[in-house]
């Protein structure tokens, strides 16, 4: 059983993954070939994720275990602690443009992987502060929070467990109507490479529709994360994502809900859903029964 990460452990081995893998000899089968030919078939100005970008990175509160309510009053009103994942985390450059933090830089230079490893160590503390930024709404850096799609999951949230809000309810409105029910909830992808289309990621991440060696790595360090955090449900928000989990943790028959068989955890129930947001989101009538499953199977004191 995992104790717990340290702070920066799970950035510090992201880290060596992308050390690992920008040597030759480890790069997954035909890695060049299909970033060449992502370049000249589909976007001249890809950014190779392991050789350019660096990977996502994460705060310690964002994956470690803390089992106190609100009031901390009684059993009932204990924590309820979802995690949400979609596939990986995109890079919406003209979001980035108008962050803070990047002292001066623009985005692609500011996330950029050194080949230099201690270059990009030293930079970790300071790429974990506005990753961090830009799934929480932090007073300082109150521009970078990415409301476009995380306002989706905390009105979602409040779907799930009956919470009444209406259009202009405002963010801090909806995730203060959370916290005062004790729920937590933080957003965590399989994969740490930087990128907006998910056709590119997948043709990187995996060879004859199964993991490569590189995407295995991120997965594992993901499912520590899991462990680490100890969910009491896993909410999908992409249909590539909900298949992959899936057949990956004991879903052979494409089941809406699930009981996931992690290891070092009791089975987690996870739930497989589509975006919230967006060109592929789905339609209310969707969402509304995605909700009302999951607060059916989520029962609360």
């Amino acid at each position: 059983m995992i104790v717990g990460l340290r702070m920066n452990d799970v950035n510090l081995e992201s880290n060596s993954i992308w050390e690992k893998y920008q040597k030759k000899e480890n790069l997954p089968n035909e890695y060049n070939d299909i970033i060449e030919k992502i370049k000249s078939k589909e976007n001249p100005n890809f950014l190779d994720p392991l050789k350019v970008l660096g990977p996502i990175t994460y705060k310690e509160n964002e994956y470690s275990f803390e089992e106190k309510s609100k009031d901390n009053s009684s059993k009932d009103s204990k924590v309820t602690r979802i995690l949400f994942t979609g596939f990986n985390p995109s890079f919406p450059i003209k979001h980035y443009l108008k962050c803070e933090g990047l002292n001066g830089e623009k985005p692609h230079e500011f996330f950029r992987y050194y080949n230099d490893k201690k270059k990009w160590k030293n930079r970790i503390a300071d790429v974990a502060e506005v990753d961090y930024s830009l799934r929480n709404k932090l007073s300082e850096k109150k521009e970078n929070y990415y409301t476009t799609y995380f306002k989706p999951i905390s009105r979602f949230i409040c779907d799930c467990f009956g919470m009444d809000y209406n259009e202009n309810t405002s963010i801090e409105n909806l995730n203060e109507k959370i916290e005062n029910e004790n729920i937590k909830h933080v957003h965590i992808d399989p994969f740490f490479i930087r990128g907006t289309n998910q056709k590119q990621a997948e043709k990187i991440l995996f060879k004859d529709n199964e993991l490569n060696e590189f995407g295995k790595s991120q997965f594992k360090l993901f499912e520590k994360m899991i462990e680490s955090y100890k969910p009491t449900a896993i909410i999908i928000l992409n249909a590539s994502a909900s298949h992959l989990l899936s057949r990956r943790w004991g879903n052979d028959d494409f089941k809406t809900s699930f009981k996931a068989n992690i290891k070092n955890l009791d089975p987690i129930k996870v739930f497989c859903g589509g975006m919230l947001s967006g060109g592929r989101a789905m339609d209310n009538y969707s969402k509304r029964r995605f909700a009302k499953e999951i607060r059916k199977n989520l029962k609360r004191g």
